[in-house]
């Protein structure tokens, strides 16, 4: 009886805040370890939904194609201009939240290189959980 009390205990301490834990640096650090440990399914799972989904849309036009020899969709996501995880010295969030974030809440990461250079990463608060979120072309770009 202990032993659950003492589950039931953990996992309320991780639910309570899902926006502080996991926390963006967290879903982005999962997110790069996974693809670079070769679990592109897990990096995939970090996407945001609408991201996924825009990325594994041609896969509906390719219905000559067998199914059994169609992309998987996480292999759709290519990850690029990430030579060396072990190079991001540090991650700022742009913001933080005493309370859940609203829907759609974008925050973004600034990552700091070994060489003194800077990147940048977006996430967004949806569902309950953050995302990261790809700079995919929304159709308008030139």
């Amino acid at each position: 009886m202990l032993l659950l009390g003492a589950v039931v205990a953990m996992s309320a301490c991780t639910t309570a805040e899902p926006w502080k834990e996991p926390g963006p640096k967290d879903v982005f650090d999962t997110f790069l370890m996974s693809w670079i440990r070769g679990e592109p399914e897990v990096a995939f799972e970090q996407v945001l939904p609408a991201d996924r989904q825009a990325l594994t849309a041609p896969l509906a036009t390719v219905q000559d194609i067998p199914s059994e020899d169609r992309p998987k969709p996480h292999e759709m996501l290519v990850v690029a201009d990430i030579e060396n995880v072990y190079d991001i010295t540090k991650m700022e969030v742009s913001e933080t939240f005493e309370r859940e974030p609203p829907e759609g809440q974008q925050v973004t990461l600034t990552l700091h290189h070994q060489d003194g250079s800077k990147s940048r990463a977006a996430l967004v608060w949806s569902g309950g959980r953050w995302y990261v979120d790809l700079p995919l072309p929304t159709g308008t770009d030139g």
